[in-house]
């Protein structure tokens, strides 16, 4: 939690002049990982199956087609592991929210959305209080893509795996209005 605690290096250095943080946290691991459990893992594990099947058939046989499998198992493999390599990225994830953007900062890239363009807030918590803040879309992995051929190939997202979702997304909503209210008074 980042009640009273000193924000990080890489927070601060990304913070613009005149910018003020409001809340900085790390998300839980695990509650990252659970979001990409769907039915792309179902059929990793089915593709993993049917490598191993086909493997041991042509082994068994003794086929030079043994090779033929080894897609499959690399495939199945990449889809199965996605909860667990998406648990580990977490793990070095830092979200903040100043009076002018939400931050979601990791160390291949920084994602910042200026507070007049969100358009929505929405929470998914437990009765713990751990949830998701979702206030943009993303686009899909092109896995996803592969399984929702005729659906929206985008996904809310935001601050995913946070303590106190609620209260988070309470002060999300009162920076977003703060702002606009501020961008209206200086237009009149």
């Amino acid at each position: 939690m980042s009640e009273g605690a000193k924000p990080p290096d890489v927070i601060r250095a990304s913070l613009q002049s005149g910018e003020v943080l409001a809340w900085w946290d790390r998300p839980d691991p695990r509650l990252v990982g659970r979001r990409e459990l769907g039915l792309e893992w179902l059929f990793g594990v089915l593709l993993l199956h049917l490598a191993f099947v086909w493997i041991a058939a042509t082994v068994w046989v003794g086929g030079e087609a043994v090779l033929l499998g080894m897609p499959l198992l690399a495939f199945g493999t990449w889809l199965v592991t996605a909860p667990f390599r998406t648990r580990r990225a977490a793990a070095s994830m830092l979200y903040a929210l100043t009076d002018q953007r939400a931050l979601i900062l990791s160390p291949t890239a920084t994602s910042a959305h200026p507070l007049g363009s969100i358009a929505f807030v929405e929470t998914e918590a437990a009765a713990n209080g751990y949830g998701h803040v979702l206030f943009f879309n993303e686009a899909l992995p092109v896995t996803y893509r592969l399984f929702h051929r005729y659906g929206p190939w985008t996904r809310k997202s935001g601050f995913i795996g946070v303590a106190q979702a609620d209260r988070i997304a309470r002060d999300l909503q009162d920076a977003v209005a703060a702002l606009v209210g501020r961008s209206t008074q200086q237009q009149a």
